[in-house]
């Protein structure tokens, strides 16, 4: 079942009052609100800098290693990357951040030494709406399925909350960092001076 459009929803009636327009703008108000509060919420998180909170060193673990089948049909593995830092990033293509951080991502893929690994995660039964996204990308993509299936990609890496989601390995194939919501360049190349700092 598909969440993304899921509101609560109202007992149907056939009494007067459940059709007087006045009385349904009412009951559809606070049902706008929440909407315009979580556009208002992505947008800010978007634009803020970076905080601790975001960032966690906690998450730091060695990498088991992840293998995957790109899009195109190309393998993904972890090992493949040695020597690079590797930024796997969970995103989602209803997400509106997620289109949002696309360049943020190209930005990133085409230092020398960083690769980003995207991974298309609840897109639902048709695969469509994730294969168009990905053309803007210019980096490889994963179909990984939904977070509710016991071998969807995030088992492979690390759990997934929320969209966008990332997480950072360094250069020797550890997992060392996990970035909540949406990343720049900038939070990235602090994220991995910090994580030189504790190695």
């Amino acid at each position: 079942m598909d969440h993304r459009n899921t509101l609560p929803f109202e007992a149907s009636g056939t009494d007067a009052r459940s059709t007087h327009p006045a009385r349904a703008r009412k009951r559809r108000s606070p049902l706008l609100g929440l909407a315009g509060l979580g556009l208002l919420a992505g947008m800010l998180a978007l634009s803020a800098p970076a905080t601790a909170s975001r960032y966690s060193p906690a998450m730091a673990a060695p990498a088991k290693g992840f293998a995957f089948s790109g899009m195109r049909g190309e393998q993904v593995r972890l090992s493949d990357y040695r020597g690079k830092w590797v930024l796997v990033n969970f995103w989602a293509p209803w997400c509106p951040i997620c289109r949002a951080e696309v360049p943020h991502l190209n930005q990133l893929d085409r230092r020398d030494d960083v690769s980003v690994v995207g991974i298309a995660m609840d897109y639902g039964p048709d695969q469509r709406d994730a294969l168009e996204m990905a053309r803007s990308m210019a980096f490889v993509n994963v179909l990984g399925g939904n977070r509710r299936e016991l071998d969807n990609a995030s088992t492979q890496v690390g759990p997934v909350q929320l969209y966008p989601m990332s997480y950072l390995y360094n250069p020797q194939g550890e997992r060392v960092a996990q970035l909540f919501g949406p990343v720049t360049e900038d939070r990235v190349r602090r994220a991995m001076e910090s994580a030189d700092q504790v190695h």
